[in-house]
């Protein structure tokens, strides 16, 4: 169900992440826009419809990624928060 990442732009000690959100989550550590990415923790949850919710932080943003049967919550560490949600929407 999920994968790792590591290195780079990936911070902690959590390294998973879930199907969904790897071709957004990728798209966004190619940003030079993006100085960090810290992925949260993976929850199992009924899922409606899969989708991104965004959140502003002063950091940044806070990325729910709903895919089929969890989500997982991704912190993104960025100067423009307008560009890294048309990019994760875009690779979504």
């Amino acid at each position: 169900m999920s994968k790792h990442r590591a290195g780079g732009k990936f911070t902690g000690s959590h390294g998973s992440i879930i199907e969904a959100a790897e071709a957004p989550v990728d798209a966004a550590a190619r940003l030079f826009e993006v100085s960090k990415i810290a992925l949260g923790r993976i929850e199992r949850v009924v899922v409606k419809k899969q989708r991104l919710k965004f959140k502003e932080t002063p950091a940044g943003l806070e990325v729910a990624v709903y895919g089929q049967a969890c989500v997982q919550t991704i912190h993104v560490y960025t100067t423009d928060r307008e560009k890294v949600i048309r990019i994760m929407t875009a690779a979504f």
